[in-house]
């Protein structure tokens, strides 16, 4: 879409053949907000999202609150934006509206073969089809074939953790504090998050655990028997308990990252780039996964557009290797401090002990300035469509 707005001419392969809409509740912070809203997706937000009014911090067991972060008027004011929460799949749906809209024409059932590095990029496909382009983007996920592509990409590995996620098809009291707020419960070696989905009309749950005792394949929608999760039952407050003794159907799929980078050199070789998961798979405790392989579509197009011919803005195709190493030059060092903070997110919400007893007191004591982000959501305010740096 942001290459379309700038009139750049791409082919857009997709193995899947035909659309297909899936998954669950998504968080989108006011950096990645900012940018869907300026690819056109304004409307469409605001009729699929809502707009939590703070994120709390509770005790797993007792349901204590720790620490509350105001949300809503308060990030608009402070980043221009607010977090919304929607549906995976209404944000599927979305994004593929506003693409076809701007003349986006996904080609699809087609799977990469390989990828070949020439005097331009060479992409041949499954079908026996061949692209020769002077920029190819990965952007096919964990388990993609783009990244062979790239020599020193970071491979992903299993992080010894599983996630859990279930809905209930009621939300809690729109008036209650369950009802305005994600909610983070915090407990030994595990941890929940909930919060509304469609307009409120939905309340999304995952469980974070250890998956040292479960054996998963690599699918991320394995049906998961409620029998297993009846230890979190027993040590969870009552009404979180009662919230996951209601969900009929749960699923897991096994919590795989990437190390965090070192370089810009892991995402971009001659005539390929990665982005997203394709290039920086992290861990889901800052929510910033989806929002990071929104910056970095960003980012990419407008490097592009900037290296174009004067009064065009169209990247030249012996200039797009150019734009994408100024790309990765430009994102390796956020991209890392992001998996960073998510890998220590996880370990403090599941911290044991003394050590759960000085995180809560720490949360009392200084919750909100602990818990906002202004180096996230602060980062690259939007302004005319060629001043953009994340």
């Amino acid at each position: 879409m942001a290459l379309r707005q700038q009139g750049q001419d791409l082919a857009l392969i997709e193995q899947a053949k035909e659309p297909r809409t899936e998954g669950a509740g998504i968080q989108l912070g006011p950096n990645a907000v900012r940018i869907l809203k300026a690819l056109g997706l304004g409307d469409a937000l605001a009729e699929i999202g809502w707009e939590p009014k703070q994120l709390r911090v509770r005790d797993l067991a007792s349901g204590a609150s720790l620490a509350c972060l105001p949300l809503s008027d308060r990030q608009v004011a402070k980043y221009g934006q607010p977090t919304l929460t929607v549906h995976r799949a209404d944000l599927q749906d979305a994004l593929l509206t506003r693409a076809l809209e701007l003349g986006v024409q996904p080609q699809w059932g087609q799977n990469l073969e390989s990828i070949q590095a020439g005097a331009w990029g060479m992409a041949r496909l499954e079908s026996g089809e061949t692209i020769e382009t002077g920029l190819i983007v990965g952007a096919d996920g964990l388990r993609g074939r783009s990244r062979l592509a790239v020599p020193n990409a970071s491979r992903p590995s299993a992080t010894g953790q599983i996630a859990i996620r279930g809905q209930l098809e009621v939300c809690p009291n729109p008036r209650s504090e369950l009802g305005q707020e994600i909610t983070v419960w915090c407990g030994g070696g595990q941890h929940v998050v909930g919060y509304p989905i469609r307009s409120g009309k939905l309340y999304g749950l995952v469980l974070i655990q250890d998956a040292a005792q479960w054996s998963l394949d690599h699918s991320w929608s394995t049906p998961w028997p409620a029998i297993r999760l009846s230890q979190l039952f027993g040590e969870s407050n009552n009404l979180l308990r009662g919230f996951l003794e209601s969900v009929d159907d749960w699923r897991a799929w096994p919590l795989w990252a990437t190390e965090p980078l070192t370089g810009p050199d892991q995402l971009v070789f001659r005539h390929s780039v990665l982005i997203g998961d394709a290039g920086h798979a992290m861990r889901p405790h800052l929510a910033q996964g989806a929002a990071m392989g929104i910056e970095d579509a960003w980012v990419l197009a407008h490097e592009l557009q900037r290296l174009g011919p004067q009064g065009t803005g169209i990247a030249a195709l012996e200039n797009q290797p150019l734009a994408a190493t100024q790309y990765a030059n430009q994102r390796w060092q956020r991209i890392a401090m992001v998996q960073q903070r998510a890998q220590r997110s996880g370990k403090i919400f599941q911290l044991r002990g003394p050590m759960a007893l000085a995180r809560n007191m720490a949360l009392r004591a200084a919750g909100p300035q602990l818990m906002d982000q202004p180096w996230l959501y602060g980062h690259g305010l939007l302004g005319h469509a060629t001043d953009v740096v994340l």
